[in-house]
């Protein structure tokens, strides 16, 4: 009899398994947690090349008259109210690219919008393009910057 049960409760067990579908199990299972902790390892500090920051470097200005003054790092970019001299605001240097006739620059600020700077040679000049492509649809003349403090 205790047989009979044994046999019957696996085979019902097996029945069981068998119509109801089971989970997917993967080999590696991902948390917010490890994710978060994948990305910030994979997010370096950029730096700019010593060739690219001394042609940047120091104090620019915006071509517009309600603009502010800049002032470059290897690592950021920090901005200036005109009025009074202070600190308004930082944006973290994301990337660097040779475009031609230049440098690409490409900048973040805290709430991760984007903006890049084209540095031409020749202008001696930031153009200034919203996001990090540097095409007509996004080009910001007012915004680009031009060489000193504002007077």
């Amino acid at each position: 009899m205790k047989k009979k049960r044994w046999i019957s409760a696996v085979i019902f067990s097996l029945l069981l398994a068998v119509s109801l579908p089971l989970p997917v199990l993967n080999a590696r299972e991902i948390s917010p947690a490890s994710v978060k902790v994948e990305t910030l390892a994979k997010k370096k500090s950029f730096r700019l090349s010593k060739k690219v920051y001394r042609q940047i470097k120091g104090w620019w200005t915006n071509v517009s008259s309600g603009g502010t003054d800049r002032k470059f790092s290897r690592t950021k970019m920090k901005v200036y109210d005109r009025s009074t001299g202070q600190c308004i605001g930082k944006m973290k240097i994301c990337g660097c690219k040779k475009v031609k006739g230049g440098y690409l620059i490409k900048l973040k600020n805290s709430r991760g919008e984007k903006l890049s700077y084209k540095y031409n040679k020749k202008a001696d000049m930031l153009e200034s393009y919203m996001g990090w492509k540097a095409d007509a649809n996004s080009y910001s003349g007012s915004s680009s910057l031009f060489r000193g403090k504002w007077k």
